[in-house]
């Protein structure tokens, strides 16, 4: 059965092994490329993935695709938050992103964010556009051939240290390091590991760090910053006497603080 591949508030989602299969990825991958080289003939795309199950192995495929149509791809060379892939768009004036994530749906679920030119996502008339592109490449029975792909279009790219340099000019943090109050920080094994902690170390601020290696599973609950998740986070506050706790989920594009 043809899946039918649908574009929500922010991206297509899907069960992996299911309808959400290197096949359908690589469809995916072909219309967005498709519909990129339609604004821009020459594009250069970002492709991201978080820390779900082979995310980096769905990331690497649809950058494959995306070469095979002569598009320059920047790959990410680990699992990145959201809001630094958008940064990255907008720094480095690309055509947009493909990311591999489903946010902050369970484990056995991943899926595709498409963002613009302008770092944000895409919108229902551009989502709209790439799906009636899908639907005609199903129709037709395309198909990937891997000895159109060119690495040599492919480069490997850490956005991690200019995103954190970024935020250090946003964020006072020799302000919170002054107010010298206990922190603890909850990745929930998502993309912000690495991140957040990381730019806390970096700037002096000691912080508790929580659940910040990866696990596909993400240890049994969804990678989402809502009370019920944050249990653990919680009990390590109320146990080491910290002033603020804070949490990003699967993505860290959202974000729970508790007091």
């Amino acid at each position: 059965m043809t899946a039918k591949i649908k574009f929500g508030t922010s991206g297509w989602r899907a069960i992996i092994a299911d309808e959400f299969t290197f096949s359908n990825v690589r469809l995916t991958a072909e219309a967005i490329g498709r519909y990129a080289r339609a604004q821009n003939p020459s594009p250069t795309i970002l492709v991201g993935y978080d820390t779900r199950f082979a995310s980096e192995d769905f990331g690497r495929e649809a950058a494959r695709v995306l070469t095979s149509q002569g598009i320059r791809v920047s790959l990410c060379s680990r699992a990145v938050p959201t809001p630094a892939v958008a940064l990255t768009i907008m720094k480095q004036k690309l055509d947009g992103a493909i990311n591999i994530t489903a946010s902050h749906n369970p484990g056995e679920y991943s899926g595709i964010k498409f963002s613009g030119s302008d770092g944000a996502p895409a919108l229902p008339d551009v989502t709209g556009a790439i799906e009636s592109e899908i639907e005609s490449l199903q129709k037709s029975g395309w198909e990937f051939n891997a000895s159109s792909a060119n690495d040599s279009l492919i480069t490997m790219i850490d956005i991690g240290p200019a995103y954190l340099a970024d935020l250090a000019t946003k964020v006072d943090f020799a302000k919170i390091r002054a107010a010298n109050i206990g922190i603890g920080y909850d990745a929930l094994h998502g993309s912000g590991a690495g991140y957040l902690d990381r730019v806390l170390a970096d700037n002096g601020i000691p912080a508790m760090a929580l659940h910040v290696n990866r696990d596909v599973y993400f240890g049994g609950h969804h990678p989402e910053p809502a009370e019920e998740q944050m249990a653990g986070l919680k009990h390590v506050m109320l146990k080491n006497n910290l002033r603020i706790g804070l949490a990003t989920d699967g993505d860290a594009d959202r974000f729970g603080v508790m007091d």
